[in-house]
């Protein structure tokens, strides 16, 4: 089955739409991240810095700064469009940070 001319640069246009919202999505959730960051820094500083070095804030800090690179990563691929050259590292660089957020977090509840 052939698209029709029309039909082609409507699922295009939707295609392009749909891409868009992404974008936005990820703005808005690097947006919910650095405000989450930022307001909660100042105690972090207190209760964690200032504490004594254990399992726990070894994983808190892992767990809270592991996020950093991916979230550059996701931005600027998002935002600067340099698609098919790093489109593959990205995915494989956010595929192992995830996997590795979810075995420190699991190591949270150990």
């Amino acid at each position: 089955m052939s698209l029709s001319a029309p039909q082609a640069v409507a699922l295009l246009a939707s295609s392009f739409a749909n891409a868009q919202v992404v974008v936005y999505v990820e703005v808005a959730a690097a947006t919910l991240f650095f405000y989450d960051y930022f307001t909660t820094f100042p105690s972090e500083v207190e209760l964690v810095w200032r504490g004594k070095w254990g399992a726990g804030k070894i994983l808190f800090l892992m767990g809270r700064y592991i996020m950093w690179p991916e979230l550059t990563i996701v931005l600027y691929y998002a935002l600067f469009k340099d698609a098919p050259n790093n489109c593959r590292f990205t995915v494989t660089y956010s595929l192992w940070s995830v996997l590795i957020g979810i075995t420190i977090g699991d190591g949270v509840f150990l």
